[in-house]
């Protein structure tokens, strides 16, 4: 099982609650359009600030870019005007500087810096590419180059090492969101020796933006320490994991009915691909093909006692995954294909909300229900499909109490397992929200029609 999938300062984890760490609200970059415009208010407070109003040393703000985002980084640096280092020394800084971290004193007059920190289409519009990470320091670029350059190649064990990509945004966030609770190591990337050499550290390509300030006491010098421990390197395989689910999610299409947001549709794909790997399949190609059922079925359509043949032959090893993702989605195909259109069955889940308000002692069975909306199904299939379904309505504490038959027309219409649906967010949310029956059927004539609820 993998981390969640959220757009949140963790890219997955949650970040921890420690007097070290602030999230930033209010943070947003420069416009693309806005040509010359000033940085906002916001923004340049957490990278250009300082500490206090007292004349004294001034407090730098240093970036690492990787120059695997940036095409032409170095040359971009020579020609800035600002201070830079490359951060790998001997033969792998002559053989790396073109896809590897650059140090960089920023300025907040400098167009290359307001270019890292501008959204838009552009060549030079940095913002969505996450080209690196950001920190505070009172001291010049000399010493914490040096510093630096102890972080990036780290120990995996008695015989190996590996390059450590610490500037990476998404490895970044779940890295130093949990250095607070781990004093040694978090005082060995703030300070060298009893000196502070990182004031603090800014996550700016984070959502929402946060910063974690250094501890006020040093560790022990000359302890040994591991810089990357197993539980990170887990979390950085997670890290990965859902960079590629974020890459599925983007590749698929969704029905326009949906009303799903980007981000809904990368935690369906998080949950398919959870669940899909207990069958044996985790290529992306196989994955986008579930997914893209999953938008228009349920994104558990693998407990939906509809579909339980497929999964059965979803589940047979002896094929290949390519194989049964291409006969599932055909399967599903013809199954949408003969089942009457979206907003005709729609229009069934209100004729059954009509008739439990005209006819309040009459009600419609939750069988009964299920045939309307979804007419293909045998008996047994309805049977079975309204069982789990009133199964799962026990499970949520949350659920209005509206008539089963109703839930099971729902479920018919947007996934036995809707309320849970990621993909489902903005119709649950909305229909949880109605006061009665005549609102609710109200909302979804809405949603049907395409008006704003």
């Amino acid at each position: 099982m993998h981390a969640d999938v959220s757009e949140n300062a963790g890219f997955g984890y949650p970040l921890p609650t420690a007097k070290e760490l602030t999230e930033l609200e209010g943070i947003r970059p420069l416009d693309g359009d806005a040509l010359h415009g000033p940085i906002p208010e916001e923004l340049k407070n957490a990278l250009f600030g300082q500490l206090t109003q007292n004349q004294g040393p001034k407090l730098r703000t240093y970036a690492v870019l990787d120059a695997t985002v940036i095409f032409g980084l170095a040359e971009i640096l020579h020609s800035s005007g600002l201070s830079h280092q490359f951060l790998y020394s001997g033969a792998a800084g002559e053989e790396l500087s073109d896809v590897g971290p650059w140090l960089v004193e920023l300025s907040e007059d400098n167009s290359f810096a307001r270019n890292l920190l501008t959204v838009g289409d552009g060549p030079s519009h940095y913002w969505n590419k996450r080209p690196g990470i950001f920190f505070r320091s009172y001291l010049p670029i000399e010493p914490i180059a040096k510093h630096l350059r102890h972080f990036t190649r780290v120990r995996i064990d008695e015989e190996r090492w590996a390059l450590f990509r610490f500037w990476e945004p998404k490895i970044a966030a779940v890295y130093f969101g949990s250095l607070p609770g781990r004093h040694e190591l978090f005082a060995r990337w703030c300070y060298d020796s009893n000196q502070r050499v990182i004031e603090r550290w800014v996550m700016v390509y984070c959502d929402p933006v946060w910063m974690l300030t250094a501890p006020s006491t040093t560790g022990q010098h000359g302890k040994v320490i591991k810089i990357v421990e197993e539980e990170d390197r887990r979390r950085f395989s997670d890290v990965a994991w859902l960079q590629g689910v974020n890459e599925i999610a983007k590749s698929v299409s969704q029905p326009q009915w949906s009303n799903a947001s980007q981000i809904d549709v990368e935690r369906t794909t998080a949950i398919v691909a959870n669940w899909a790997a207990g069958y044996g399949i985790s290529g992306k190609r196989d994955l986008g093909r579930l997914v893209n059922v999953a938008l228009r079925i349920g994104c558990r359509f693998d407990m939906d006692p509809r579909f339980s043949v497929w999964i059965a032959a979803l589940g047979n090893m002896n094929v290949p995954a390519n194989i049964r993702t291409l006969a599932l989605q055909e399967k599903a195909a013809e199954y949408l294909h003969d089942t009457s259109p979206f907003a005709e069955r729609l229009k069934m889940v209100e004729r059954v909300i009509a008739h439990h308000i005209e006819r309040d002692s009459d009600k419609f069975a939750p069988l009964d229900a299920c045939r309307l909306v979804d007419h293909k199904l045998s008996h047994d299939a309805h049977f079975e499909f309204c069982n789990f379904v009133s199964g799962r309505m026990e499970m949520d504490p949350k659920l209005p109490p509206w008539p089963e038959g109703v839930i099971c027309a729902l479920a018919c219409l947007l996934g036995a397992c809707f309320l849970t649906d990621p993909s489902r967010r903005v119709w649950v949310t909305s229909l949880r929200d109605a006061t009665d029956l005549t609102d609710l059927r109200m909302r979804l004539k809405r949603f049907r029609q395409k008006e704003p609820i």
